[in-house]
This record gives structure tokens, sequence and C-alpha cells, in this order.
């Protein structure tokens, strides 16, 4: 082989939105007055680096993602509404189940020679308008 062979020391989860993200999706961007996404959601997800320590099947995935399900539903709405005051406001566990579905990757292969690099994101500092898909 004629690059290197690397690893990182987690896994990948993908989650992905299901119809009723979708369909609320769709609503609240009516309220923003948007047009509706432009991009096939269904194809769409956000991907997840995790412990890969102690974590070896899909179900342990499953486990680890459940008990961080407030900050990625967050995070999912926050990418397609920054306005928080149009989130769901009961958000819950059976919730985050119906809508989204979690995808697992045991190992995450580095194909790029660069170190990574971890930016933090201050969202208080994130122009809404600039935000928009």
């Amino acid at each position: 082989m004629s690059h290197p062979i690397r690893t990182i020391n987690r896994s990948v989860v993908i989650i992905r939105p299901k119809q009723p993200f979708l369909d609320w999706l769709s609503l609240a961007e009516k309220k923003l007055g948007h047009e509706t996404f432009p991009i096939d959601l269904n194809e769409e997800g956000i991907a997840f680096l995790i412990p890969d320590e102690h974590i070896t099947n899909s179900k342990d995935a499953q486990t680890y993602i459940e008990r961080h399900w407030e900050e990625i539903f967050e995070q999912f709405l926050f990418e397609w509404i920054i306005e928080d005051s149009l989130w769901p406001k009961k958000r819950t566990l059976k919730m985050f189940r119906e809508w989204f579905e979690m995808i697992y990757a045991p190992m995450a292969w580095d194909l790029v020679e660069q170190p990574l690099e971890i930016e933090e994101i201050d969202v208080d500092e994130i122009d809404p308008l600039s935000y928009l898909h």
C-alpha cells in the first residue's frame, strides 16, 4: 500500500432525520417565510464522533447516543432553524427516537494527511441571516 493506514480513536454515528423532523422543518420554514429546504434531507445526516472504547456494537452506540440525545436534538434543530423559539418545546427521548435514525460505524479511517483541527463555535456570535440554508 502506498498511502499510510490510520484510524482514529473514535467511532462514528450518523444521525439522519425521519419524516416527523422533515414535517416540523417544513412548517417552521413556512413560519419564517422561507422556501422549503432545497435538498433531500432523507439523504442528509450529521456525523458524530463517539468514543470507541467500551462501545463494541450498535446497541452500545445507541445507548451512548441516547445519553446525549438532548444536545444532538438541539444541534439538528439549530442546523436548520437558529431561532429557538420555533423549536418544539417539549422534546423527549421518545420524540428523538421518532424523529431520527442512527447509523453506526465502529471504525473511522483518516484518509487525510493533515492533522485534525477542532474549531469551537460561539453560537452567540453567529449572524442568523448568514446561516440560512
